[in-house]
């Protein structure tokens, strides 16, 4: 190989621009959803991320948050896009919700698992 050729190298699991600015800017599934409380716009808390769940065909995402109870007693799950959240002077916000709207959606089930 002469010394003035070059080569190029391509890795599969090279991290476009693009994709490194996400990862330096991005939101942290696990520091700053997982277990976190969610405020409405008042700073009121409405309820807590219990889990993130990722589309298999598609790059719809949900979280799935815990409502209602006492101490995690009585509580039931509700999925929320979550391009609906926001990071807020409250920390993990949902504009435009309350209690009451989260306790009127229809509470997410996790499936059953088929073999």
């Amino acid at each position: 190989m002469d010394n003035q050729e070059k080569v190029t190298i391509h890795t599969p699991f090279a991290i476009s621009p693009r994709g490194a600015e996400v990862l330096a800017t991005g939101w942290s599934v696990k520091k700053e959803f997982m277990g976190e409380p969610v405020h409405d716009t008042n700073g009121q808390e409405i309820g807590t991320v219990d889990d993130v769940i990722v589309g298999k065909e598609d790059s719809l995402i949900f979280a799935i948050v815990g409502i209602g109870g006492f101490m995690g007693l009585g509580t039931y799950d509700v999925a929320i896009e979550f391009s609906r959240f926001k990071l807020g002077k409250y920390g993990l916000l949902l504009p435009d919700a309350s209690k009451e709207t989260l306790q009127g959606l229809p509470q997410f089930v996790y499936p059953k698992a088929t073999t």
